[in-house]
């Protein structure tokens, strides 16, 4: 399928050349929220970065310098299964512990075996027990390491290695390639093992030391206070949402309004309704109240069985269930796991819009998106009505 292209002031608008007749009947518009309607680099990628570098800087017991690269994070992502940023913590913990040596392996093994079955209350008292039990460098050999760049050169190639083989499925897809492809075996992957269950992930937030420290960093104390009922261990200042601020323009807004209508316009978003809310702010109330599916906030609350967490379709199809009968759909997505989203939706009334121009890796957003038969490609969300108004 060929695309035309049109230049605006923000950049290049590539559009299906049989936009046009389509774009008549085009009468419901769904959003994804980070990268579409919010910037969320200043967070949730901050977020990724410093999770990691807290956790491990506290189990390696020495200073952390970047572990995770705007680069590296795009790269899990455009495995079509890392839209939940909890699971791309995961994955790189999971990649960096698989490579540390010998000895942090047997100190691990050895921490593992004092306090597993201790029954410690939540995730907080779990990491600080952990790391109290890991062995403090004494040679002068362990403490000149400590002097050198960590990750190293290798392990932060093997990292990018290991997203560039991630799939899809997320998380298996990369168990995968470290017990198998890497094929690590013996104690180190029996400290792998318990390295997993250390982590808690996937499980309860409270218990999780991913979610937690992540959730910590991200709201900010007082807010987990209040939310969450915990008391923050491991950050105590403001969050990191409090740094996000809104890509869509009030413009952009009214005139989705004047065009569409508020009742077919809606969300399907990984994040949760609140932080979208202290961000958006009165915003939120453009769009169908019905249609406004915050996936964070459907754990527990979805239909036995259901697989929540995109690319499945499950927030396309509660959002489209609350608007009733449409003519054609369009979703406004940035990322690998959105067009993946729609195409498994197997709606051909459905066409997925992909936004390239607010995150990293635009030359490969744009080759990924015609790859899959976006019906358009757009710097931002801001140029929808330059698409609609060009037909």
């Amino acid at each position: 399928m060929s695309y035309c292209e049109r230049r605006t002031e923000a950049g290049i608008l590539y559009v299906r050349e049989d936009w046009a007749a389509e774009a008549p009947s085009v009468d419901v518009v769904l959003f994804d929220c980070d990268g579409v309607l919010i910037d969320a680099r200043p967070s949730y990628d901050a977020a990724i970065r410093e999770t990691v570098a807290y956790i491990l800087s506290k189990l390696v017991q020495r200073a952390v310098t970047r572990p995770v690269s705007r680069r590296l994070i795009h790269r899990f992502r455009q495995s079509g299964g890392f839209n939940n940023d909890w699971d791309t913590v995961c994955a790189i913990l999971w990649g960096i512990a698989a490579q540390l040596p010998e000895q942090w392996v047997e100190d691990f093994l050895q921490a593992d075996a004092e306090l597993a079955d201790r029954g410690l209350r939540d995730a907080a008292e779990r990491f600080l027990a952990y790391v109290g039990r890991l062995r403090r460098p004494k040679t002068m050999e362990e403490v000149i390491e400590l002097r050198r760049p960590f990750p190293s050169t290798v392990l932060r190639r093997r990292l990018f290695e290991l997203a560039a083989c991630a799939e899809s499925s997320g998380l298996p897809s990369v168990e995968r390639v470290i017990l198998e492809e890497w094929g690590i075996s013996g104690r180190r992957r029996e400290a792998f093992r318990a390295f997993q269950r250390f982590l808690r992930y996937p499980g309860e937030p409270e218990q999780s030391i991913v979610i937690r420290v992540f959730n910590e960093l991200f709201y900010g104390a007082a807010y987990c206070r209040e939310r969450f009922g915990w008391e923050p261990r491991f950050h105590l200042g403001p969050g990191l949402v409090d740094e996000e601020r809104p890509i869509i323009a009030d413009e952009t807004l009214r005139w989705l309004e004047r065009t569409f209508g508020r009742a077919r316009l809606g969300i399907v978003s990984g994040r949760a309704r609140e932080s979208a809310r202290r961000t958006l702010g009165d915003r939120l109330e453009l769009f169908n109240p019905g249609a406004l599916v915050f996936l964070e906030d459907e754990w527990g609350n979805a239909p036995a069985g259901a697989t929540i967490g995109k690319p499945e379709p499950y927030g396309l199809w509660r959002a489209l269930g609350a608007l009733g009968e449409f003519r054609r759909a369009l979703y406004v997505g940035d990322s690998a796991e959105d067009a993946l989203m729609v195409e498994r939706a197997r709606d051909v009334r459905l066409e997925f819009v992909g936004i390239y121009g607010t995150g990293y890796g635009a030359r490969e957003k744009i080759a990924g998106f015609r790859a899959r038969r976006a019906v358009a490609i757009l710097p931002t969300v801001n140029e929808l009505p330059e698409l609609f108004r060009q037909t």
